[in-house]
């Protein structure tokens, strides 16, 4: 038996390599972008918290300043800093099809890093977005290009670095294209999930999903529970899996899931490339909920009318299976990674026919029934919420009602649907005000509410007011409200007071925080002039990085820092200094 799983796992392994086989095909076409030995934090596809990973997180040995390389020959087409996201970061083009993406960048190489410094003095701006002419940074395979770090969002030192089609916006697998990382170790299977589809659906006699956890038994996993199954009606599986490479304890994503009844495939689920426009995808191809509430990502064998992602193959009837032939059936998920390496787990469900007298779901009353696919609008004396098309993943049972307004709040709390229902597509919601105080009509937001432990956190989402119409957009729902903010930004001095001596300081730092819309601008003033503050998002803080071309050394100077929030509250610290 040993024998033939081994047979079987080889074919699968030609099979698949004939369909995605970039990892022969473009082998040598890039070169790693690191000079230290490659090693995961994350790979591509992997699954995030609102979207599939882009590419591959490389481990820099938890620290800045490697050496960044070009990963093939071409030029910088674009640079973006900003204080979030992949936070300094490089794009690539190559001939004419392939462009390479480096994030979350200390530093670029010296040239360029003047360059780029020399436009944001242009914009006196920070964050700034620059395209650029073939002729003007041209680089060969291996050219260091750039220094990593720690900018944007990343959460410690690594590499952000990804393979793109830039004319078709197609992000590929980069563990396809032959880079030297080891992976001898197949996949993890943890535990699958069974869901009951129809009014009538039984997953043992019930019409609540089951979690069953698995267990490893010789070369396959096989469920906890050696019960059998008993199933009837239209039935989904979802499983739980990751993968780890040698030399690295994360967990990644896997590479590919197949789903087989009776040796039949119903459903195939392939990373080999993702839409860069389909990664929120990944809030329909999960069981949602079950990561709300509890953290876990299954990962679904079913497809939703609103999931339109393009990395299903082979998929009858959306993954959902019937049972109803009172029969006992062959369930089988095959979990690979992108080296081949591949993990199973069988087991036996027992169908049974749909009885007449068979107990159905009860049905929510829906405050309105709403279409996944087409835009539809929701209106009530105290909201209207516009869905766009394709907002939702399938037809909502859409739920609202208000509850009294809360202290300090200018609209009545506002219960828009539930917080385990996921939306492709930002909604808007436009509440409609009453006797709203003419001083505060340029200081009003919507913010998103969560009680929890006795506390009320307000989360701001923004809002444009137009006469007595508030309006704000939302990726999630949850309960709303409306709210002031007159409170200005808070400066906290790190390294200057007054008069202090910074002849032996390399830069100024302060931590900068605002306690509800969040920070708008910062713009920083020496002697009169406007001067570079760099910022960090996650850790609060903006520096100014002494520059001798820009500034006298060895006398007194004036500093005027200016901070304001997105509903324009400013705090100013003004200090004199030595350097």
């Amino acid at each position: 038996m040993k024998y033939i799983r081994a047979i079987f796992a080889l074919i699968f392994l030609l099979l698949t390599r004939s369909v995605f086989s970039q990892d022969v095909k473009y082998k040598g076409l890039f070169s790693a972008p690191l000079t230290i030995p490659l090693s995961l934090a994350g790979n591509f596809s992997e699954l995030r918290t609102n979207h599939f990973h882009g590419g591959l997180d490389i481990k820099t040995d938890s620290k800045e300043g490697q050496a960044v390389l070009a990963a093939a020959d071409g030029y910088v087409s674009k640079i973006k800093i900003s204080a979030s996201g992949f936070g300094n970061v490089m794009y690539l083009k190559h001939g004419g099809k392939y462009m390479t993406v480096y994030g979350h960048l200390r530093n670029f190489r010296k040239n360029i890093d003047q360059y780029i410094k020399m436009k944001q003095y242009e914009n006196q701006c920070f964050a700034i977005e620059i395209e650029m002419p073939e002729s003007l940074f041209p680089v060969k395979k291996g050219d260091t290009i750039a220094f990593s770090g720690n900018s944007g969002s990343s959460s410690g030192p690594h590499l952000h670095f990804e393979i793109r089609d830039f004319n078709s916006e197609i992000s590929y697998n980069p563990l396809l294209f032959g880079f030297d990382i080891v992976d001898k170790i197949p996949p993890v299977i943890e535990g699958i999930e069974v869901f009951p589809l129809s009014d009538n659906s039984k997953v043992n006699g019930q019409d609540q999903k089951k979690i069953i956890a698995v267990k490893r038994k010789g070369g396959t996993y096989v469920l906890s529970d050696p019960k059998m199954l008993n199933l009837s009606g239209d039935i989904g599986f979802a499983v739980m899996a990751f993968d780890r490479l040698n030399g690295s304890g994360n967990k990644c994503g896997v590479f590919s899931i197949e789903l087989k009844i009776d040796g039949k495939r119903v459903y195939y689920y392939c990373t080999d490339q993702l839409l860069i426009n389909d990664t929120r995808y990944i809030l329909s191809h999960i069981d949602y909920p079950e990561k709300v509430r509890h953290n876990r990502s299954y990962q679904k064998s079913f497809i939703a009318p609103g999931n339109l992602m393009k990395t299903y193959h082979d998929i009858v009837n959306h993954g959902i299976i019937n049972f109803s032939d009172d029969s006992v059936h062959q369930v089988s998920d095959i979990v690979c990674d992108a080296n081949g390496n591949i993990s199973y787990l069988d087991f036996k469900v027992r169908s049974h026919r749909l009885l007449k007298n068979m107990t159905h779901k009860k049905h929510q009353e829906c405050s309105k029934l709403i279409p996944c696919l087409t835009a539809n609008t929701f209106t009530s004396k105290d909201i209207d919420v516009n869905f766009p098309d394709i907002a939702l993943f399938d037809t909502l049972c859409f739920q609202y009602s208000t509850s009294p307004a809360l202290k300090n709040t200018y609209s009545p709390l506002i219960h828009v649907h539930n917080g385990i229902t996921p939306l492709f597509r930002a909604i808007t919601l436009n509440i409609h005000l009453q006797n709203i105080p003419a001083r505060m009509r340029n200081k009003l937001l919507v913010a998103s509410v969560i009680q929890e432990n006795n506390k009320t956190i307000f989360h701001s989402i923004g809002g444009s007011l137009k006469d007595s119409i508030i309006s704000a957009s939302t990726r999630e729902f949850g309960n709303f409200t409306v709210i002031a903010d007159t409170i200005s930004p808070v400066i906290k001095p790190v390294n200057i007071s007054r008069g202090k001596n910074l002849s032996s300081a390399g830069e100024i730092k302060f931590i900068i925080s605002d306690n509800l819309s969040g920070i708008g601008s910062f713009n920083g003033f020496i002697d009169g002039k406007w001067v570079l503050f760099n910022y960090d998002e996650k850790r609060k803080l903006i520096w100014y990085d002494f520059d001798e071309s820009r500034l006298e050394k060895g006398k007194s100077h004036r500093l005027l820092l200016k901070v304001s929030d997105n509903l324009n509250n400013e705090s100013v610290y003004s200090s004199e200094f030595f350097w």
